[in-house]
């Protein structure tokens, strides 16, 4: 089991921990030929168990939980770089937003994010200079993620391939 980064009481009966890890993200190529543009969708979370290269987990994702939650919140989860807004308050300036998480959607490979970036975010997108969109959620002790708090742009991955298998990567998609 990982060691939480944080716990958080949400009843006496049940406790829950959050963690943080990376998807792989990259921006949408012009099929013109011209600029990019980062995805519209981004995949946060896969299906089945899965843990990170660092050896936390293994994780599961509730998405009935985590849908009912973020309809629950009622109001747009931030993105940030680094995972900057869990220390805000230890930060003396801002702490800006790249991106808001506006919409979810459980999928056949797990749950993807409807975002939308901020002209800076999107600038350091189309330039690789941001490669991985680590989610941020609550879970409980059983791994069972519950709650999507966030996410962050970083520079490293975290979830681990399953054997045979490519790991999940972003990519936008209508829907």
């Amino acid at each position: 089991m990982a060691t939480p980064s944080h716990v958080r009481p949400r009843s006496p009966a049940r406790l829950l921990a959050r963690d943080v890890l990376a998807m792989s993200l990259h921006a949408d190529p012009d099929p013109q030929g011209g600029a990019v543009s980062p995805p519209e969708w981004v995949h946060l979370i896969p299906a089945g168990v899965f843990s990170g290269r660092d050896g936390r987990g293994p994780y599961t994702l509730d998405a009935a939980a985590v849908l009912e939650a973020f309809a629950r919140h009622g109001a747009d989860l931030p993105i940030d770089y680094e995972h900057q807004s869990l220390t805000a308050t230890d930060k003396a300036g801002p702490v800006p937003a790249a991106g808001w998480i506006t919409a979810l959607d459980m999928r056949e490979d797990g749950l993807w994010a409807r975002v939308t970036w901020t002209p800076q975010a999107a600038a350091l997108l189309a330039a690789r200079e941001y490669r991985y969109l680590s989610p941020v959620f609550m879970h409980r002790q059983d791994g069972a993620i519950v709650e999507l708090v966030g996410a962050g742009l970083t520079h490293t991955p975290q979830p681990a391939p399953a054997r045979g298998r490519r790991a999940p990567t972003g990519g936008s998609c209508r829907g």
